[in-house]
């Protein structure tokens, strides 16, 4: 089955072009005027031959928004505010399937929090790392295996995204590199990224080593001391006070102040893209 959205893709998103890798400097606190070293330029970076474009990037509202408006024009329905607690695996009512796959021609009874339930007869697990849908297939598969293969292994490594508008910028700004560029610095310990998102918005990551698996824990807010010794970094400014951009965080399963920390820390990093990390 397809959706016929490939002029759709093509007009809400944006193709990615070159790729570009940088190094940058061996501290977190080096003047931002200070060059980065040129490393390599992948020209067309991102081009499928399959596909025959580059990788797009969406903002995920809009791109939530023309695939769900096509799944209503195509007869689909979209129910919103509703959670999965329960799956249920209903067995087959046909008597000739003895030589087939059990699960090939049976049902799934997905039961929701508002007690209501729903028979279906495809289920994909789209929904995140910790899917309650996957834990149910790999359940049905292998109940003594399950809970091991569930959970996504550590990876050593955290990440820190964002989205910002190149609109916004100072006036006296001047763009050092072509907006639909991607570009990678490598750092100390870890990386920045930035690729170009529609509507002249772009997408940030900082990529740094993580020995702490995600879990959720108190924050550490209340002592900064705390916060500090957790991540080497303080999550407060040079008067102690808080900064605006604190109030746009969502931390996910780490202690806001510990990504607070860790930002401050990064906030002097130069980058190539038509901003640097200090305005993001």
């Amino acid at each position: 089955m397809t959706l016929g959205l490939g002029e759709a893709i093509r007009k809400h998103g944006h193709e990615c072009d070159d790729l570009t890798l940088w190094s940058g400097s061996s501290a977190l606190d080096r003047d931002l005027d200070a060059p980065l070293t040129h490393l390599k330029t992948m020209v067309n970076g991102f081009w499928s031959h399959d596909m025959q474009m580059g990788t797009m990037y969406f903002e995920r509202a809009g791109l939530q928004s023309f695939l769900v408006d096509r799944v209503r024009e195509l007869g689909g329905e979209a129910r919103w505010s509703k959670k999965a607690v329960r799956f249920e695996h209903l067995a087959s009512t046909n008597s000739n399937t003895e030589e087939e796959d059990i699960h090939n021609n049976s049902q799934t009874r997905v039961g929701f929090a508002d007690g209501t339930h729903l028979d279906v007869d495809l289920l994909i697990g789209a929904d995140g790392g910790y899917s309650p849908v996957r834990r149910h297939i790999l359940d049905l598969r292998n109940p003594d295996t399950s809970e091991r293969r569930w959970l996504p292994d550590h990876m050593g490594m955290t990440g820190i995204y964002g989205i910002s508008s190149a609109d916004k910028m100072p006036a006296s700004h001047v763009p050092e590199r072509q907006f639909s560029e991607s570009h990678s610095v490598w750092l100390p310990q870890g990386f920045l990224a930035t690729g170009p998102c529609p509507g002249r918005m772009f997408r940030w990551d900082l990529i740094l080593p993580e020995q702490t698996p995600p879990e959720t824990r108190p924050d550490p807010a209340d002592d900064p001391g705390a916060a500090s010794k957790d991540t080497g970094f303080s999550p407060v400014d040079g008067k102690g006070t808080e900064e605006p951009w604190h109030a746009a965080i969502v931390s996910s399963q780490y202690p806001k102040s510990a990504t607070i920390a860790i930002l401050r820390a990064h906030l002097r990093l130069r980058h190539p893209s038509p901003v640097t990390s200090r305005q993001c």
